[in-house]
């Protein structure tokens, strides 16, 4: 019999990694093919490899003729035969499977018209009803979550994760959630981007003012009865803080507070740097909700961060008492990637500021600090180096504006 090969068939065998094909080969040129091909109608449907093989070292081999309705059936019994393998990953079991997700979805219309059909007639309905979800997991040997998951990388699938899946450097789990963070980061920069643009326009009154600056040169001519900021963490801009603290000696009023918010892995460093410049105060805690955030470098799980507090050198503190724990309800990324929380900021403002009182916060970011400012009947005035987080803050502080005035 003359052998043909179907790519219909070919294309749905995972291909061999190369050590796998190797080890193959060896074995086939010592030991003979010891498997028959398996063909139908003249084309391979097992033993595509083996072929090859015993073609390009002259072995011979034999032949199995399977008897099939249809190309359909032929190519069902290619993928029924690759998922018996050993050695294809999850991730190859659940395409394999998905394969005959149409077929069991046919099925089971069928036999809800069967079920119908006979209901009509007052029979008993004994016809199994199909679930093509569970079904396709059965024969995937994986959880109905994992197929879900499967289906939805499908649809976000480059070459470079499918190499990573096929070879099992990285699980379902891991490529399902890089692609929900990507999706998660491109949705939040569209609407960063709308958010921005629909505010350019949008008037703010006397109580709020926004800057775009950077805080080592803008010039403010007021000063403030405090300052509440969340300068970035990460170690390449622990030189802000000393900037911060260095400004804040023409920002902030007599009796004034400087309270910024920080990461703890550098924060002696920070003490140092803003000590150079300004007298400690006090140190808070900022409690945030939710599952503690993992310290790798440092092997802790924190959950909550601290508030540094500072006044002018020589200077006395002269405004309310204040408890030194603050609560979050759970950051917020919407806006910003190092975003706080609405509720944070508030009961930061609301504990320590009083009604009436101004508020400076040089890295304003998405305004969250104004929101809550806003809202807390405070003057608020923010800076920020990037114009569309200035923007997107003054969309977020009309809005709360708008609120308050209806």
């Amino acid at each position: 019999m003359k052998i043909k090969i179907n790519p219909k068939f070919k294309n749905k065998i995972p291909e061999l990694q190369e050590s796998e094909f190797k080890q193959l080969e060896e074995n086939i040129v010592q030991y003979g093919c010891r498997e028959p091909l398996v063909v139908w109608n003249g084309f391979i449907v097992d033993g595509h490899n083996r072929y090859v093989i015993c073609i390009k070292h002259n072995i011979p081999y034999q032949i199995k003729e399977e008897h099939f309705e249809s190309e359909q059936d032929a190519i069902m019994f290619v993928i029924k035969n690759q998922l018996g393998r050993r050695n294809i990953s999850a991730y190859q079991r659940a395409v394999l499977a998905l394969e005959f997700e149409d077929m069991f979805t046919e099925k089971a219309k069928e036999n809800l018209k069967l079920s119908e059909g006979r209901g009509k007639k007052g029979s008993q309905i004994s016809d199994k009803v199909i679930d093509t979800k569970r079904e396709v997991a059965k024969l995937a040997n994986l959880s109905h979550d994992t197929i879900m998951k499967v289906k939805k990388i499908q649809n976000s699938l480059t070459h470079e994760r499918r190499e990573q899946l096929e070879n099992k450097e990285k699980s379902i789990n891991e490529i399902y959630k890089e692609i929900k963070q990507q999706e998660s980061s491109e949705r939040i920069k569209k609407e960063r981007t709308e958010v921005a643009e629909s505010a350019k326009n949008l008037p703010l009154n006397e109580r709020t003012n926004l800057i775009i600056g950077d805080i080592e040169k803008v010039e403010l001519s007021k000063k403030y009865d405090y300052i509440i900021t969340d300068p970035p963490y990460p170690k390449e801009y622990l030189f802000l803080y000393e900037i911060l603290a260095k400004r804040s000696n023409e920002w902030l009023k007599d009796g004034g507070l400087l309270i910024a918010m920080c990461g703890q892995s550098y924060l002696d460093e920070i003490y140092r740097l803003m000590s150079k410049h300004l007298d400690y105060y006090w140190t808070g805690c900022y409690l945030t909700q939710g599952q503690p955030t993992p310290l790798r470098h440092r092997n802790v799980n924190t959950t909550w961060k601290p508030l540094l507090m500072f006044i002018k050198k020589g200077d006395m503190y002269k405004g309310k008492i204040f408890g030194d724990v603050f609560r979050s309800d759970g950051n917020d990324k919407s806006f910003h990637k190092w975003g706080q929380s609405e509720s944070g900021m508030q009961d930061i403002i609301q504990k320590i500021t009083s009604e009436g009182q101004s508020i400076l916060d040089p890295f304003c970011g998405a305004g969250t600090t104004g929101v809550a400012s806003v809202r807390l009947n405070r003057l608020f005035d923010g800076i920020d180096i990037d114009e569309e987080s200035i923007n997107i803050s003054k969309a977020r502080i009309y809005d709360e504006a708008t609120k308050r005035q209806t």
